[in-house]
């Protein structure tokens, strides 16, 4: 690959998932002497998939879009990730497939970009199977995973400690039931906020919702164990049970908010919440 030469294999399926025809080696080089340009997501290297913040702060981030889910992506599923894909109706199971795609590439990263093994081999559902997980090697420390979904993106975290990640699309929703998961100096923070009650409310929401994964909480319990004392556009704070002050990332792409916790930001010094990486409640399959 150089500045003037592009190299890369092609490889076409059928609709049903079937590979079609394949053209490896393939080399392309501009033939139209500048005149075509790419899209400017292609040319500006600053906007990152997935955002950068959230890379920095965990082993492995995967994000998939869910309306590039194709039917045949059901054959990525491995026996026992297709067990509760078959109990869903038909509204999540795209999404359930976009977190499991997710939960495979972030695997195949964190192998050192593991091409070999079959899809449907990768297992990213514990045995319950109700929550989330990373296979790793026997010699291998166990790692922690955490996904969520809303209606464009799915998005799944590798960390070496208990991570929790939430995305949502904004909008007005969580200004609808504020007084269900705010107390008073919440609702205050969210109010007094430079970025609006929308996306402030938000931010508390998200960042709630990524707790009770992080901390092996129902939402019920976040809502009550958890208190949001700063809100800030790329990161806030928050105390567990009065504890000190953790710090949450928070990043933004396209109207939709990411929200990542992770044992580097989240822990307070001197203290670990390191547990079985099966252990953690995950909604968000």
């Amino acid at each position: 690959v150089g500045l003037d030469l592009l190299l890369f294999d092609i490889w076409i399926y059928d609709e049903r998932g079937d590979l079609f025809e394949s053209a490896c080696g393939v080399s392309m080089r501009d033939v139209s002497a500048g005149r075509m340009k790419p899209p400017q997501w292609v040319v500006d290297t600053g906007a990152g998939f997935p955002p950068g913040r959230m890379k920095e702060s965990c082993l492995q981030v995967s994000l998939v879009e869910l309306r590039t889910v194709l039917p045949f992506a059901e054959k990525a599923l491995s026996d026992r990730e297709k067990e509760r894909f078959r109990r869903l109706g038909d509204p999540r199971k795209r999404s359930y497939l976009a977190a499991r795609l997710a939960c495979k590439r972030a695997f195949r990263s964190l192998r050192k970009n593991d091409l070999t093994t079959p899809a449907s081999d990768i297992t990213t559902v514990c045995a319950d199977p109700t929550r989330p997980c990373c296979p790793v090697e026997k010699d291998h420390s166990p790692v922690f995973c955490s996904v969520s979904h809303d209606d464009r993106f799915a998005i799944a975290v590798i960390g070496e400690d208990r991570v929790g990640v939430d995305v949502e699309k904004v909008s007005e929703r969580p200004l609808k039931s504020l007084h269900i998961y705010m107390e008073k100096s919440e609702l205050l923070l969210t109010r007094q906020s430079d970025l609006g009650e929308k996306r402030a409310a938000l931010r508390v929401w998200t960042l709630k919702e990524a707790a009770a994964k992080a901390f092996d909480m129902n939402l019920a319990e976040s809502w009550k164990r958890i208190r949001v004392v700063e809100i800030g556009r790329f990161e806030s704070r928050f105390q567990l049970d009065g504890a000190p002050p953790c710090a949450v990332v928070h990043e933004e792409v396209e109207e939709h908010l990411f929200t990542l916790i992770t044992a580097l930001s989240a822990v307070p010094a001197g203290k670990s919440f390191h547990c079985d990486p099966c252990g953690p409640a995950q909604k968000n399959l």
